[in-house]
């Protein structure tokens, strides 16, 4: 995909981390000025009242949320009249065309930005440029959401390992893999029972038991790219032994997990939430 180096099909390896990248900026727009509140707000940042911008790149390292896993950040050092004029990346997002859309604020102050960019910008009334740049990615926070992703998949084959027992018949529907409380939600099947919270209770502690025994076993991740008819590629992410689609980062094997802990499961009508927690 272009504008997005860590998601080409070439890209197998699931630990291949760039955490360093020299590429050019193409575009550089300033956030409309009635959503500048409301960003700052969501994000929670704490950069006062800067402007936030729009940037994107030729290629770039900063992982775009979805999929249940959060946006990188990270720090872009771009070289405008043999100075640095560095910029905050606070948020990415796949755009039109797969372009990723990486949101933030530079660290001088306005003037100084005006300044740099009219000189660096192509005209007046155009956001395109060709900026050389840096690309520095918070390697810390990446390995972190690699590391909270990873577990949501492994503990669906710690699930499957359990639900057996106890006749739970369910599938995984949707995960949130972010570091305020991740979770992986689950569909019961027509034919499983209806458990009960004294049942999820001990399903709960049989899971912990599985999730010890996956990472122990050093379970190797793989990644493979199957073309489809139609065009484009699916990424198959198999984690813990278990595949699926997934174009998320993922550690390399379950033994990075180091420590999960699911802390409870509930049932609210067909659905199961199973909460957990990295130590």
């Amino acid at each position: 995909v272009k504008g997005n180096i860590y998601l080409l099909p070439s890209t197998t390896e699931p630990h291949s981390i760039c955490a360093k990248l020299n590429t050019v900026v193409t575009s550089i727009q300033l956030y409309p000025s009635e959503l500048q509140g409301a960003f700052h707000g969501k994000h929670k940042t704490i950069c006062g009242p800067k402007s936030v911008y729009k940037l994107t790149f030729e290629n770039t390292i900063f992982h775009p949320q979805g999929g249940g896993q959060p946006s990188d950040t990270g720090l872009v050092e771009m070289v405008i009249d043999d100075s640095i004029l560095e910029f905050n990346v606070i948020f990415s997002q796949k755009g039109v065309n797969g372009i990723i859309e990486n949101y933030g604020v530079f660290n001088s102050d306005e003037k100084v930005v005006n300044g740099k960019l009219s000189y660096a910008l192509e005209d007046s009334s155009s956001s395109t440029c060709a900026i050389p740049a840096i690309l520095n990615l918070n390697l810390e926070k990446r390995l972190l959401h690699t590391r909270i992703h990873s577990a949501g998949h492994a503990i669906d084959e710690a699930v499957n390992r359990c639900a057996d027992k106890y006749n739970i018949k369910m599938v995984p529907m949707k995960g949130y893999h972010f570091i305020d409380g991740p979770y992986v939600e689950y569909q019961l099947s027509e034919d499983s029972i209806d458990p009960s919270d004294a049942i999820l209770t001990t399903f709960v502690n049989d899971i912990n038991q599985a999730m010890k025994d996956i990472i122990l076993e050093d379970i190797r991740t793989t990644i493979t790219i199957e073309p489809l008819a139609e065009g484009g590629f699916n990424r198959i992410v198999t984690l813990a032994g278990l595949a699926c689609p997934c174009g998320g980062t993922h550690v390399q094997s379950t033994a990075e997990l180091q420590a999960v802990t699911v802390t409870k499961a509930k049932k609210k009508k067909n659905i199961v939430k199973v909460s957990y927690i990295l130590p």
